[in-house]
């Protein structure tokens, strides 16, 4: 199902969820990711009012994709 050592050196898949923010919350999530991504990552997006990763939102949403869980375990898994 992941593959997240191929994702570590270039293509793969992780785990990942999808949500769904209020569009007013929108500039905040932004300013999220961008305080993530210079941490440890987590937040990928792929932000818009009505279509977010090729998903549609409801009325007045905006959708995020957040990585984590359990891609750490699956990577061990992976590797034995």
């Amino acid at each position: 199902m992941t593959d997240v050592i191929g994702a570590v050196k270039a293509v793969g898949k992780i785990l990942a969820s999808f949500r769904e923010i209020p569009v007013v919350c929108l500039e905040e999530g932004q300013n999220s990711n961008r305080r993530t991504r210079a941490g440890d990552g987590g937040i990928f997006a792929d932000r818009s009012p009505t279509v977010s990763a090729g998903r549609p939102c409801r009325a007045d949403k905006a959708g995020m994709i957040i990585v984590g869980g359990l891609n750490p375990i699956a990577a061990l898994e992976e590797s034995g």
